[in-house]
């Protein structure tokens, strides 16, 4: 399928820094190499979810090719049948809000507070964002994507 800018240029970017780093072409590439890849990753501070996200793209590659028939990876060595070295790599887990600081009761009302006093159509489009975000947990891409129909139709 057809991907978005921002997931390409991420894959992009994950394959330059995979394949300096181990200073291999994808054809060469074992478990071991991706497994001590996320090491140096994670040594250089990268964060676990950029670590999880660059196993999926690798791994994801691999299953294109064996499903568009394009196993050789572009050379004549054969290697078998669903070759993916990324697919056995244990991805690092992710704490949702690791590291998050959570507001005081007291703080939620100054930050809304602050909010209701901007009388402005975009402050009082932040209000209502915060107000959502807050009584019922919706996410912010799904704010960000309403229309004026979907919220008073």
């Amino acid at each position: 399928g057809e991907r978005k800018p921002s997931a390409r240029k991420q894959a992009a970017l994950t394959w330059r820094r995979l394949l300096q780093e181990r200073g291999k072409m994808p054809w060469e590439l074992g478990q071991e190499d991706i497994e001590a890849h996320l090491r140096w990753m994670e040594a250089q501070g990268l964060a676990a979810t950029t670590r999880a996200n660059a196993v999926g793209i690798v791994a994801s590659f691999y299953r294109w090719c064996e499903e568009h028939r394009t196993t050789d990876y572009g050379t004549t060595d054969s290697k078998p049948k669903g070759f993916n070295p990324a697919a056995g790599v244990q991805r690092p887990k992710i704490e949702r809000y690791a590291g998050a600081t959570v507001l005081s009761r007291g703080e939620v009302e100054a930050l809304l507070g602050i909010l209701r006093r901007d009388e402005t159509p975009l402050g009082k489009r932040d209000h209502a964002f915060f107000l959502m975000r807050l009584r019922m947990g919706a996410p912010l891409k799904s704010l960000l994507g309403l229309r004026w129909g979907e919220i008073c139709g």
